[in-house]
């Protein structure tokens, strides 16, 4: 696929919004027309790639960057040329909790300092530097990599620390394998819990990692940096009121005592 792809660059295909024919593409046709040259099929766009076309998106800063993984540019909600299709927001038929813009799709060359991806009408298919706003990069589901192919969890360098698995009610918090409750979840991490975090909070998810499994919890349920212990103290509580009061707050929850 990485020949098809500076095949596209040694003659200079031109950028055309929606195409994926010899001469003319855009950034996600140029998968397209690449995985039709191989009898498979891919996606038509490159938000819906991001989604369910890779196995885990995988910020670039602590990536181990392998040639022929798809890269990313993306913006977040409220920055200028956010423009997620509504389908993937709220309420949306393929909405995932994920609610950054993955605008722009490329791949990543043999040299993987760059990336080649048709870049736009003014400039045509182009050879990137990754360090240009490249923001992760991912395993194509459909493509093997050999030796570098990836489990269904690939292993990733913690780069963001850890954090503190915690519910007020006590109750395990539920894994997924996406930011999403519609599926079905990995597994339940007990409260006290520590979590590796992947990647930033978005739309109140946060990618983690626990014991081996990567997947994603709502950012409600995770402390980092510590969480300042606090007591309450009640006064007019008969026994029974006060344990009852107690009783909704296991743990390592504030500390209710009664005089």
């Amino acid at each position: 696929m990485i020949d098809d792809f500076r095949l596209m660059l040694a003659e200079h295909w031109a950028y055309r919004e929606g195409a994926a024919q010899r001469g003319e593409v855009d950034c996600s046709g140029a998968f397209v027309w690449a995985f039709r040259q191989h009898g498979v099929s891919i996606y038509h766009g490159s938000n819906r790639m991001a989604r369910v076309e890779v196995v885990t998106l995988i910020p670039i800063n602590v990536a181990n960057i392998v040639p022929g993984m798809a890269a990313f540019k993306h913006r977040k909600p409220g920055e200028r040329g956010y423009d997620l299709p509504s389908s993937y927001q709220s309420g949306g038929a393929y909405y995932d909790g994920d609610l950054n813009d993955y605008y722009h799709v490329g791949l990543v060359d043999t040299d993987t300092s760059r990336v080649l991806n048709a870049q736009g009408e003014a400039t045509g298919f182009v050879a990137s530097p990754i360090s240009q706003n490249w923001s992760h990069v991912a395993y194509l589901k459909q493509v093997d990599y050999g030796a570098d192919s990836p489990s269904d969890d690939p292993p990733i360098t913690p780069a963001y620390g850890t954090a503190t698995v915690y519910a007020a009610n006590g109750l395990p918090v539920k894994l997924r394998r996406t930011a999403s409750t519609k599926l079905a979840y990995i597994t339940e991490v007990p409260v006290g819990a520590q979590v590796t975090l992947r990647g930033e909070e978005s739309g109140g998810w946060t990618p983690v990692s626990y014991n081996g499994q990567n997947g994603y919890m709502m950012s409600q349920f995770l402390i980092t940096g510590g969480r300042e212990e606090y007591s309450i103290t009640l006064s007019g509580l008969s026994y029974a009121e006060a344990a009852a009061l107690k009783a909704q707050y296991p743990g390592n929850s504030p500390v209710i005592t009664q005089t």
